[in-house]
């Protein structure tokens, strides 16, 4: 009996331990990333699920004007992927959509640690957003590769580099270089309690 209370008492001396545990503030650029990031997924989010209205000729187009030419790269953004999910079949851009609103929440909260100088759980955060990030990227890429790139098989040459990988690249470099720039502090500090 004694033994598990010592041993409880440990844990919690651990926690408060981790909790009173001081990480540096995150680098600035990872704050306007979030910040950017998160302005960028909102505009994103809120084309794909407010479409047709939001495509081409749909009452709040000019809002997202810039959609119509990606949408002619990237067939699952424009008229072609549209139908398919009006057919039922494809739902990856708008359940990729609605993650990105879940990585928008995280962002805020984010935000809200390093308001209160919780520094440490705010770069908590920011890895989970970062992997969250990369993670349904790389996804979107392996779904169109396994789908034998039924998204973008029309981009021929340099076009396939600069009008659909390069845009959607930096969705995986940027949250890489954050989760490698405060995964190594949240590691030591970890250790050390």
């Amino acid at each position: 009996m004694a033994a598990k209370a010592s041993a409880a008492a440990g844990r919690v001396d651990d926690s408060e331990a981790l909790a009173k545990s001081k990480l540096p503030r995150p680098p600035a650029w990872v704050t306007w990333w979030l910040i950017v990031g998160s302005a960028i997924v909102c505009w994103d989010a809120g084309y794909v699920l407010l479409r047709p209205h939001s495509m081409a000729g749909g009452k709040l187009a000019a809002i997202w004007a810039p959609y119509a030419l990606y949408g002619e790269w990237d067939h699952l953004y424009g008229r072609p992927g549209y139908e398919k999910y009006l057919r039922g079949e494809e739902g990856w851009n708008s359940t990729q959509s609605v993650l990105n609103l879940f990585e928008v929440a995280l962002a805020v909260w984010y935000l809200v640690l390093l308001a209160r100088k919780q520094h440490g759980a705010a770069s908590l955060v920011a890895i989970t957003v970062s992997i969250c990030t990369a993670y349904k990227t790389i996804a979107y890429f392996l779904i169109d590769y396994f789908m034998q790139w039924n998204n973008s098989a029309h981009l021929v040459g340099t076009a396939f580099w600069t009008n659909y990988v390069l845009p959607s690249s930096f969705w995986i470099i940027i949250p890489i270089a954050v989760i490698l720039k405060l995964w190594p502090a949240v590691v030591r500090r970890l250790q050390a309690v």
